[in-house]
């Protein structure tokens, strides 16, 4: 008998991928898919909520490609979900120190000061996307 299986890597870089292909016009903006190396496995850890093991994916992912905006996107959002408020914010400054223009990372540092009780910060990321 001929087995019809696929690596589980694979598997999940098509799952992935197809999700990406169907969801993204429905929720353009509302995240990003991170395909810097070493791929999305970081991505999936994060989806799947196993936030410290996407952590861990995502620094390594920075040491190969450290000037990812996206990838320090993705990590700070791992950080907001673990309630980890100073590196996320840390995180998205990072994103924003890479492209200026992020406006997923601007409105996700927002997003982080304010749940830091940091509301005046917050305003004036809120204030700059307004410009």
């Amino acid at each position: 008998m001929v087995s019809k299986t696929i690596p589980i890597r694979v598997a999940c870089i098509l799952v992935v991928l197809t999700a990406a292909l169907v969801c993204a016009p429905a929720v353009a903006g509302d995240f990003q898919i991170n395909l810097d190396p070493p791929g999305p496995r970081e991505f999936i850890l994060d989806k799947a909520g196993k936030l410290d093991s996407a952590v861990v994916e995502y620094k390594a992912s920075l040491r190969l490609a450290p000037n990812s905006d996206t990838t320090w996107n993705n990590l700070g959002r791992a950080y907001l979900a673990q309630r980890d408020w100073r590196s996320a914010i840390d995180a998205f400054k990072q994103a924003l120190s890479r492209d200026p223009d992020f406006s997923v990372a601007r409105s996700n540092l927002a997003e982080a000061y304010l749940s830091a009780g940091f509301r005046d910060s917050a305003e004036l990321v809120v204030g700059s996307m307004s410009r």
